[in-house]
Order: C-alpha cells, then sequence, then structure tokens
C-alpha cells in the first residue's frame, strides 16, 4: 500500500508517495508558464502552438514537415495545417524538396527569424524567474531528473517503439 503524504499546495489534497500528484504540480507549472508566455506575445498573434514549431525551425532549417511532426509527437496533417496559417501569416515558407517532391521543406522567413527570436527571449525572460532561488547544483539535477522522466516516457511512446527510435 502506498503511503500518503500531505501536499500543502493543493488544499491538503492526499498524494502517495510513488508521485501521483507529480503530474499536477506539472500541469500547474506548465499552465502557468505557457499563460506568461502568451501575455509577452499576444500584440504578436501567434497562438502556443505554433510557437514551440517556431523555435524548432529557427534551430532546424529547411526540415520537413514529417520531421517537425515526429519532433513535436503530433501528426502530419497538424503540421500542414500550422504551416499553412504560419505561412499565409509570413512567418515561414514551404518549399518542395527537390529530392523528392512528396516532401515540403519549412523555413522561417526574415519575419519568422524576428519572431522566433522574440519568442526565446521571453521564454529566456521567464526560466530566468522561474529559477529564481535555486543554486546551479539544483538546476543541474532538476535538469537529470526531468531528462529521465523524458526517457521513461519515450520509451513508453508506441510511435517511437514502431519507428525503432531509442531516446535512452
Amino acid at each position: 500500500m502506498n503511503e500518503m503524504v500531505r501536499n500543502p499546495s493543493r488544499d491538503g489534497e492526499d498524494c502517495d508517495t510513488e508521485g501521483f500528484c507529480f503530474l499536477s504540480y506539472y500541469m500547474k507549472i506548465l499552465k502557468l508558464y505557457r499563460s506568461l508566455v502568451d501575455q509577452r506575445l499576444k500584440d504578436r498573434g501567434v497562438h502556443q502552438s505554433y510557437q514551440q514549431l517556431l523555435i524548432i525551425l529557427s534551430q532546424h532549417p529547411n526540415i520537413s514537415q514529417k520531421e517537425m511532426a515526429r519532433m513535436l509527437h503530433i501528426s502530419t496533417p497538424a503540421i500542414t495545417a500550422a504551416a499553412k496559417k504560419l505561412e499565409r501569416e509570413g512567418y515561414i515558407r514551404r518549399l518542395v524538396s527537390e529530392e523528392d517532391n512528396r516532401v515540403n521543406r519549412i523555413s522561417l522567413t526574415e519575419e519568422g527569424k524576428t519572431l522566433a527570436q522574440t519568442i526565446r527571449q521571453s521564454c529566456r525572460e521567464i526560466e530566468r524567474g522561474m529559477m529564481e532561488g535555486f543554486s546551479e547544483n539544483d538546476k543541474k539535477e532538476m535538469a537529470g531528473h526531468l531528462n529521465r522522466i523524458y526517457s521513461n516516457l519515450s520509451r513508453l511512446s508506441p510511435e517511437d517503439r514502431k519507428e525503432g527510435v531509442d531516446k535512452k
């Protein structure tokens, strides 16, 4: 039987020691983080679902839509829809691959590069505030724990197992 612990930040709700409140903490943090990013970017009109796509494009220019979908763990049609919207708004360009005309490659326009930099800067500022009071050692330990959680979840992902992706 799992031992119950008191979680003071959730109005006294009981949690077991196997971490079943962890997901709740994570969801609360993520929701607040996204809200803060959205507040900072509201004048740009870019929804949070597009922000990560723009950041990845800034790191991986000319990525295929299929590769982008795999990186974001979403469907290729979802990437296609997002790409169409971002292309209409002038943030990205979609080009048919020279090697394979069935493949669309995505790259940022100058306006998209500027927006990706703005998103990245906003995220850094929020992250600095979020990590205030943590030592460098605390940050390294937390990063290690989060990487381990990601690895554990990746091993559970049916898409990754099907495609033979090893995330260890």
